[in-house]
């Protein structure tokens, strides 16, 4: 479509724990004037238990099908939406994400995303540097598809102002 792709969508931010998408999603909506939302946040919303909970008590599968459907119930209303880390990568959800909206990756070497995370409590995939080097390798493969590329490595100003020159292009 011709007109500026800001049409009301979402626009969808993935990548590895420690990309910044929650901060980057917090910034672009308020630079947007639109809602934001944190899937894992909201998840935690609707079921009443933290993500290492859901993960500790019913499993990965369930936690996955708790995002599916908070995806798929969404509204298409203009917001930014930060995406837990392995939500594009199962069930075709990335080409769900990519139909819905925009798709925006913030990608970074394994080691500054590791060494960002490392001693956090709340991330029940993270394991040891080879685990997460290997989780990110599995991954890109579906984070690679999406509308566009971001370094998250640069500084949050210059991600933001990135992401808003990108949107003012309207997206292809």
């Amino acid at each position: 479509q011709a007109d500026n792709m800001m049409s009301k969508k979402p626009i969808f931010l993935i990548g590895m724990m420690g990309s910044g998408k929650s901060s980057l999603a917090l910034a672009l909506a308020t630079a947007l004037k639109v809602p934001v939302y944190d899937t894992d946040l909201e998840i935690e919303k609707l079921t009443g238990y933290s993500v290492s909970e859901l993960f500790g008590e019913f499993g990965e599968a369930y936690f996955r099908e708790q995002e599916k459907a908070l995806i798929e119930s969404q509204p298409t209303e203009d917001c930014v939406v930060a995406c837990g880390g392995g939500l594009p990568c199962v069930d075709g959800m990335i080409a769900t994400l990519l139909q819905r909206g925009s798709v925006l990756y913030l990608s970074a070497p394994a080691e500054v995303l590791y060494e960002r995370i490392k001693g956090s409590e709340d991330r029940p995939l993270l394991t040891d540097y080879n685990g997460f080097e290997l989780m990110l390798e599995k991954r890109k493969v579906f984070y690679e598809q999406a509308n566009f590329i971001i370094d998250a490595r640069k500084a949050p100003e210059a991600l933001l102002n990135e992401c808003l020159t990108w949107l003012n292009k309207g997206l292809s």
